[in-house]
């Protein structure tokens, strides 16, 4: 429940930036006397951030906050915290959550977790709360107009009701007070026609749902008035510009005529007249608008909510280096220039280097070999270590797949890492980069549109293979870390040696402060012998989430599968690993 809360929050407050600058937007429209159903209109971009969690990218985004302000993490990590990207926000909300009773490691339960539980208990109750009131008033109402007299079609008369609306959602029907003169029926009559014209007895009731979801937010209660106010205006509105002659007087007296005391919040699902004297005013400045400017408001209105509803497009890498290496593809990798100049602007991690290339192009299966060197090798055969070779697994990985992207007819490609008595190679093939990308990889670089997209796709593969590679690498050496059979002392070295290049800074001291908290090997047998990763998460581009089981070993056999969830966290430019949860 907590999960679905967050998503809520985050999008309660996305949309409230929204609503600001529709509030903006509808104070410039109200100064220039412009028709209010361009206000009205507006109010939809603030529905629809209400109602989906997702949207898309464009550059015309009006929305300079993160969408996920608050991380779906949140509640397990050690240091809690939120991201909108509005520091003064940020610093103000994070100082008082660094005020709450630190984590400890050694607890199932973090503190951030029980609060957030708390919230979306309260949360629910809230919106069942104003549901259930919605739905008696509406019952109480629907049992006094039983007995409401039929005038004509869908027009009904009570003595049970002080001011008109429209009720009913598959057949909606207009209830009038009784005793109306004439010219106030016709007018009355006409406002409410328009109201299910423009399908305002579906709008508003669903409208009101969305704030019962939102209800914690004061900033949508606003929004849930203003909308109801340009509803009801821009219907007068209406009924003025299809009216023959001047009626505003007239209009206007019959709405004095007929204020009600009732406000627009006591029944979702009717229309009793509000803001009487705001709606009068705006009655008696009211002009026919000309037909050009509605139709400029109108191309206005539509390019403001896009910008409202995308979100900022996402930093690609950098493209002076890959607009390098798309003006190098070629269909074949005996383009020897070309082939060169394309793995001598790949990115290789540090400490490996590009060197040269060598090319197998006399028979199929056609290779490139791209030989790479140590940066601060002390000879010029110096070998990487397991872990600097393993740490860069990942990059090569990527880079593999920028070379079929950009090679046509390329079927295998090395990675020769040179050594001193042997090679170390990273060997790949076609088929392997169409798995993973599950397309076919040349033909989407055609245009640079696509490479760029296809950039994208290879940088989000490449985070995934860093993640795992971190969190296999972590539990290859759970098993060298004994957490009962030696002393305290000895297990916290084991702790620096074992885990250090795979676990955050705040977890590793956590764990030294609480051994009994520290995974790995209590018993002589069975052992923790590996970790198999079942899936990836990413929350944001710099928290991630794994889930898989930790393999036992015994006697040389698996013995067991313990399912574990692991969170990991950009630490100094690495995925480390700052929560794990055993289930």
């Amino acid at each position: 429940m907590k999960d679905l809360f967050i998503s809520i929050l985050n999008m309660s407050l996305t949309a409230s930036y929204v609503a600001g600058l529709v509030f903006i937007a509808r104070w410039g429209l109200k100064r220039l006397k412009l028709p209010t159903i361009f206000a009205y209109m507006l109010w939809a971009v603030v529905f629809i951030r209400l109602v989906l969690p997702i949207s898309f990218e464009s550059p015309l985004s009006l929305v300079p906050v993160k969408v996920n302000m608050i991380p779906g993490q949140i509640t397990s990590e050690l240091t809690p915290k939120i991201d909108s990207g509005i520091n003064a926000a940020d610093d103000s909300v994070n100082n008082a959550i660094a005020a709450l009773p630190a984590p400890n490691p050694a607890n199932s339960v973090n503190p951030m977790g029980i609060i957030m539980e708390a919230l979306a208990a309260v949360w629910i109750v809230g919106m069942l709360a104003i549901v259930s009131y919605a739905i008696i008033s509406y019952v109480r109402l629907q049992r006094k107009l039983s007995i409401a007299t039929r005038v004509r079609d869908y027009i009904y008369e009570s003595d049970q009701i002080k001011a008109p609306f429209v009720m009913g959602m598959l057949r909606p029907r207009i209830f009038l007070p009784l005793g109306l003169a004439n010219e106030d029926f016709n007018y009355i009559v006409k406002h409410e026609q328009t109201h299910i014209r423009r399908y305002d007895y579906l709008i508003k009731p669903a409208a009101f749902l969305v704030l019962a979801v939102h209800w914690f937010n004061p900033i949508i209660w606003l929004s849930y008035y203003l909308m109801i106010k340009d509803m009801e205006m821009s219907c007068d509105e209406s009924v003025m510009k299809r009216s023959e002659g001047d009626t505003r007087a007239a209009y206007s007296y019959t709405l004095l005529s007929l204020a009600s005391k009732q406000g627009g919040f006591l029944g979702p699902l009717s229309f009793g007249e509000s803001n009487v004297k705001e709606r009068v005013r705006n009655i008696m400045n009211y002009k026919k608008p000309v037909f050009w400017i509605g139709c400029v408001m109108v191309a206005i209105v539509i390019i403001f909510s896009v910008g409202l509803l995308s979100n900022p497009l996402k930093a690609l890498e950098p493209e002076g280096q890959y607009e390098q290496l798309w003006k190098y593809r070629t269909e074949y990798v005996g383009n020897s220039g070309k082939v060169s100049s394309i793995s001598g602007h790949l990115d290789y991690p540090a400490p490996f280097k590009y060197d040269h290339i060598e090319l197998q192009t006399k028979n199929k299966p056609y290779g490139l070999t791209v030989y790479i060197a140590m940066e601060e090798a002390v000879t010029e055969h110096q070998l990487p270590t397991a872990e600097q070779l393993a740490a860069a697994k990942p990059y090569f990985h990527k880079n593999a797949l920028l070379l079929y992207g950009l090679i046509g007819n390329v079927d295998e490609i090395v990675f020769q890492l040179k050594g001193e008595s042997e090679e170390n190679s990273l060997f790949y093939t076609r088929e392997w980069a169409q798995a993973r990308v599950e397309k076919p990889v040349f033909s989407l670089t055609e245009k640079k549109e696509g490479f760029l997209a296809f950039l994208k796709t290879v940088d989000e593969l490449a985070l995934k293979d860093q993640v795992i590679q971190t969190v296999e690498g972590f539990g290859q050496n759970l098993k060298h870390v004994r957490i009962v059979t030696v002393p305290e002392e000895k297990t916290k070295e084991l702790i620096d040696q074992y885990y250090t290049p795979y676990v955050a800074k705040e977890l590793i001291t956590a764990w030294k402060e609480h051994i009994e908290s520290t995974p790995g090997r209590e018993l002589s047998s069975p052992w923790p012998e590996r970790i198999e990763v079942q899936s990836v998460i990413f929350t944001n581009d710099a928290v991630s989430e794994v889930q898989g089981h930790i393999i036992g070993m015994a006697g040389g056999e698996i013995v067991g599968k313990d399912a574990v969830s692991i969170h990991l966290k950009l630490e100094d430019g690495k995925w480390k690993i700052d929560h794990i949860e055993e289930k």
